[in-house]
């Protein structure tokens, strides 16, 4: 069979669709680890807590010895709900679940940040550095969501990029079939 652009064009797409994937499979691999660090219990009594004593989180800290009665603010007392909820749910299996999900997620948005007119294996590459570099935060605690929420404000801060200019201006360069966006004359 001759070797024709459209030929290559179509196993280019497929060959970015693999390494997205993969990018995808290795955050979710990486996030499949024992859990080693007493982080997550915390959250896990502190999320217990607040759900006998009430939704939102006491002023005082309740579960330290040293520190009873103290004014404490727990700033991430909502994923201490859902940490606490995943390990009623689950137990260690339970929480593994939920850093999978967060991971993948995570990776799986900032696969879908691309810059028009640059490759989206390019992308791919970059995502799977950043959960190499992420994968000591896979852990079920704040620093999780916190990878997570940067990554939809980065995702939302490009979508925001794309759609500020009117369509007249915008000039393909790649055929809309594809899916890709279009490039941005500035």
């Amino acid at each position: 069979e001759p070797l024709t652009p459209e030929l290559v064009e179509d196993e280019a797409i497929r060959g970015d669709f693999m390494l997205r994937w993969a990018t995808i499979f290795l955050a979710v691999l990486m996030a499949f680890t024992q859990i080693s660090d007493t982080k997550p219990l915390t959250l896990i009594r502190s999320g217990d807590y607040m759900r006998s004593h009430g939704f939102l989180p006491p002023r005082t800290d309740q579960l330290s010895l040293t520190a009873q009665g103290k004014p404490y603010a727990n700033v991430s007392w909502l994923f201490d709900h859902v940490v606490s909820i995943a390990w009623s749910a689950g137990g260690p299996t339970g929480l593994t679940v939920l850093k999978v999900i967060l991971a993948g997620l995570s990776a799986w948005l900032l696969t879908r940040i691309s810059i028009p007119g640059v490759s989206t294996w390019w992308s791919s590459i970059c995502t799977a550095l950043a959960v190499i570099a992420c994968s000591q935060d896979y852990i079920p605690a704040s620093e999780l969501i916190s990878v997570l929420g940067m990554t939809l404000l980065m995702h939302f801060l490009i979508q925001h990029r794309l759609g500020s200019s009117t369509a007249s201006q915008a000039t393909p360069l790649i055929p809309a079939r594809l899916g890709y966006p279009t490039v941005v004359s500035m």
